[in-house]
């Protein structure tokens, strides 16, 4: 059953503007007015003290109680004649009119129609032809809503949190307002910091501040209009570094008001965008998250910044937005009137925005710090191969690298041809994986893979300056190898062009064939005799150390000398295979296992462990949080592998004494899913049915919604019921067809 009761943003766009005259109503035991069927009381059936009892009303704490509660009190509700003027959430209910001649009538008509449902109202919470009331933690009034005054005296005498605990009560306690916060994401980033499990707990000054500011900004939370869907709103965004915000806003007479703040956290990846596009970020989120308010009404853009033109002049395309969210965006943005309107700031204040900039004295983007490296590239992308050989005409090599199974093996090589004079140069590679075959092939000459392409050409600049990691400070994979094709570049005379080759064409174009034939020499590469095999040279190998402590990696410790002692360990490189991991090694280096996830695809070369340091290892992992076996064994294996690793890890947690005193009970934790890989629109939707609604004129009581998982396009289609013979006629005749 999906549940139909409404969310508390979509309760207040409902709330007339203009609204004067207010009344809450509070249900009395509203779940145990409802009676249960006979047939269905095995269902509520519980023990209490070796009786056997069940419910014949319905309870309160079911999954679909709430569901139940509010259909139950809308269908009693639905008939009365001033049903706009009329919220109902679950068990409680507003009136708003505008005079209060026309509330009494309204008051009596729902009084009537609660009587007639069975229903009584708690006199107690009861608040009656009023202009100011409290519903669901918020105050209404003439003004417009504003935090429940004992919500905001509350939080005002907290004292700062000592612990996680009290940090996520203060987070859920004024988060609840963050609509009425300016810039709420923020100002209360550093106390989301101490939320993640990586994250020492550090009350310092800057979390004091953020704690300081959030309360004084909600004691000065200004009231917030009501939404007029007859009137065009403004939308202004600001962007920073770490977070966006959007102030959605409508004029009420000569002034104009805020409707809604909102505002969140940018990802690694988003901190990674340009101004322009985190405009169009901001922009885009903002229609999203205010889509139940927006609709279909104008929109003006009040910004320094021209988001739209962005991303429709297809510059886009050039940055560092995936193409699914370009597409995102782009459907999103043709879905509404959009004007732009330049303004001299940033600034969320309803009057600073109403301060007009002539078109002329738009602010042009430039390229953010972040994505600005002060190392320069050794690499030049070149759009055509054309372009290439005009640059070059005598030293353009095609190479490839790939990665297969023969009898069962798996195995790699990495080719090079010069086209000038015909050379070639092929060489097996040791590492089971395709993109490490073509990061050797740069390493020769240059690439056809995308990956390593993009890498050289728009990451390595901003992974060198991390100390080669990614944005969530993760080991960027082959490091080595792409540091040393770096160096190479680097040491030739001028500059070193890419040229991005589309894979397996089969015209007879000269680009075409040259790189058929190379991926032919890759293949033949792969089967060489093992002494033809490339090597990284010993200067960028990896130095491995083994976890001794609980602290550090203990220097003292020679891994290849212990594998060299291990039996077990040996025995696994002369079988050169375990399962589904091929075991290799490098000359004078550690022994490797690397997971072969499909024919062409492997997983990262994880270290082999000595049984001396098993236990050492997993205790480590463990103890630092005392994690189940799932995380344990994840921990461990981002660095290291060896034969029964899990039963190993469940070994030792079993015998835990501070686990099995904390955790009495046996958890059994579910496998974690994987989600299917989608590379266009309309390869994967989500379909499910929303109802039963109340009956339109055409009969119709239900909703089939369908989601595009790549896109997140949205198609609501009407029903009379929610059958499987009517869903499949509604995809063959509106989607499918």
């Amino acid at each position: 059953m999906a549940p139909v009761v409404a969310k508390y943003p979509e309760i207040v766009a409902q709330i007339a503007n203009g609204a004067r005259w207010f009344s809450v109503l509070d249900i009395s035991n509203a779940f145990f007015s409802i009676p249960i069927a006979e047939t269905s009381w095995h269902k509520f059936a519980f023990t209490f003290n070796d009786q056997q009892y069940t419910f014949t009303r319905l309870p309160q704490g079911f999954h679909n109680s709430p569901t139940i509660c509010h259909r139950m009190v809308s269908k009693a509700l639905k008939d009365i004649p001033h049903k706009v003027n009329v919220i109902s959430y679950v068990d409680d209910i507003l009136i708003a009119t505008k005079d209060r001649a026309t509330h009494l009538v309204v008051l009596d008509e729902v009084l009537s129609a609660l009587e007639q449902a069975g229903f009584l109202i708690n006199s107690q919470k009861a608040q009656l032809v009023k202009q100011e009331v409290t519903y669901l933690g918020v105050n209404l009034g003439v003004e417009g809503r504003k935090p429940d005054k004992d919500r905001v005296e509350l939080i005002s005498k907290l004292p700062a949190p000592t612990d996680v605990h009290g940090l996520r009560m203060f987070l859920g306690l004024i988060g609840f307002c963050r609509d009425f916060i300016e810039e709420f994401g923020k100002t209360a980033r550093p106390l989301y910091k101490l939320l993640n499990k990586r994250q020492e707990w550090q009350w310092g000054s800057e979390q004091e501040q953020a704690f300081f500011e959030l309360k004084t900004a909600l004691m000065r939370a200004p009231a917030l209009a009501y939404p007029d869907p007859t009137k065009e709103y403004h939308l202004s965004l600001t962007t920073g570094r770490e977070a966006i915000g959007a102030v959605l806003m409508q004029h009420h007479g000569t002034t104009l008001k805020p409707v809604a703040y909102g505002s969140r956290t940018l990802s690694g990846v988003e901190q990674q965008f340009t101004p322009c596009e985190k405009e169009v970020l901001a922009l885009t989120w903002a229609l999203i998250h205010w889509e139940y308010l927006i609709g279909q009404s104008p929109i003006i853009l009040k910004s320094s910044h021209t988001p739209v033109r962005y991303i429709i002049s297809g510059k886009a395309n050039n940055g560092r937005v995936s193409h699914p969210r370009l597409a995102q965006w782009t459907l999103t943005l043709m879905n509404h009137d959009i004007v732009v309107e330049p303004t001299k700031t940033q600034s969320l204040v309803p009057a600073i925005l109403c301060q007009p900039l002539r078109p002329e004295d738009l602010h042009v983007c430039p390229i953010p710090e972040e994505a600005t490296s002060t190392i320069k590239s050794p690499f030049v992308l070149m759009s055509k191969y054309e372009e290439v050989r005009k640059t070059t005409p005598q030293n353009i090599w095609v190479v490839d690298g790939s990665c297969y199974r023969n009898n069962g093996q798996v195995i790699t090589g990495a080719a090079a041809l010069h086209v000038a004079s015909g050379r070639k140069i092929l060489r097996r590679v040791s590492l089971p994986s395709a993109q490490a075959a073509e990061v050797v092939a740069i390493i020769l000459a240059c690439t056809d893979s995308d990956w390593v392409l993009r890498s050289f050409i728009d990451w390595m600049t901003v992974w060198k300056q991390r100390n080669m990691c990614t944005t969530d400070n993760r080991p960027v994979i082959y490091a080595q190898l792409l540091n040393y094709a770096w160096s190479l570049a680097e040491n030739l005379r001028g500059k070193t062009f890419l040229f991005k080759v589309r894979a397996h064409r089969k015209d007879h174009q000269e680009i075409s064939v040259l790189n058929n034939t190379v991926d032919q020499l890759a293949k033949q590469a792969a089967t060489l005799p093992s002494k033809m095999t490339w090597q990284l040279p010993a200067a960028y190998e990896e130095k491995i150390d083994a976890v001794t402590n609980q602290t550090t990696l203990k220097d003292s410790v020679d891994i290849v000398k212990l594998q060299e002692k291990d039996r077990e360990v040996m025995q696994l490189l002369e079988q050169s295979r375990y399962k589904d991991y091929v075991i290799t090694k490098h000359v004078n280096g550690p022994i490797m296992a690397q997971e072969m996830v499909s024919d062409q695809q492997a997983g990262n070369p994880l270290l082999i462990m000595p049984a001396i340091l098993r236990k050492e290892l997993i205790e480590l992992a463990h103890a630092q949080g005392h994690f189940g076996v799932e995380k344990t064994v994840s921990r461990i294996k981002s660095v290291a592998w060896w034969p029964r690793l899990r039963a190993d890890v469940e070994h030792c947690i079993n015998n835990c004494l501070q686990c099995a005193q904390n955790n009495p009970k046996a958890h059994n934790n579910r496998i974690p899913l994987k989600h299917q890989v989608i590379t266009g629109p309309w390869q994967r939707l989500q379909i499910d049915f929303i109802g039963p609604l109340p009956r339109t004129s055409r009969g119709n009581e239900y909703c089939l919604v369908i989601v595009d998982s790549f896109t997140k396009w949205i198609e609501a289609i009407p029903t009379r019921n929610c059958t499987a013979k009517t869903t499949a006629r509604v995809l063959l005749n509106e989607v499918f067809s």
